[in-house]
């Protein structure tokens, strides 16, 4: 009964038990690893870090972006590929058993100078949840933050 109650309070979050592990991927094919984990911290209910290490901006996103559609079902709504551009979308109501579902790609390529990195913002609602996520190119790879929140 209790390992019931906690496999429905884990799957409303979208958190495998072993995910939360620091170092380790979040699952078994995940060519990234989560570095970082908190909850109810700076507005997020849940909070993400991890690091694909040798990926670009691009790359990283195509791997997390296939373990976030696994385990949010609106996510099949993302984006096979980063888009060049910023754009943002909303999903028709029919397809969603009636959710309000948007997703907005924001995309920063170098435009200062050389050493300032690629940068990708992904905001993805649906009815009063919201995930934002956020990509950054660093040295040795991409950072992947994910930030879990609800408006009121």
């Amino acid at each position: 009964m209790v390992l019931s109650i906690v496999s429905i309070i884990m799957s409303m979050y979208h958190v495998g038990l072993y995910a939360l592990e620091i170092g380790k991927p979040p699952c078994d094919n995940c060519k990234f690893i989560l570095i970082e984990y908190k909850n109810n911290t700076d507005s997020c209910k849940q909070y993400y870090k991890y690091f694909a290490k040798n990926m670009k901006r691009s790359k990283a996103y195509e791997h997390f972006a296939e373990y976030f559609v696994s385990n949010h079902k609106y996510a099949e709504y993302f984006k096979r590929f980063l888009p060049e551009n910023s754009e943002e979308y909303i999903v028709l109501k029919h397809n969603t058993d009636s959710n309000d579902v948007s997703i907005a790609y924001k995309i920063f390529p170098i435009e200062r100078h050389l050493r300032e990195y690629k940068k990708a913002e992904i905001l993805f609602k649906v009815n009063k949840n919201n995930y934002k996520i956020f990509l950054e190119e660093v040295d040795g790879g991409t950072e992947i933050t994910s930030c879990a929140y609800v408006t009121q």
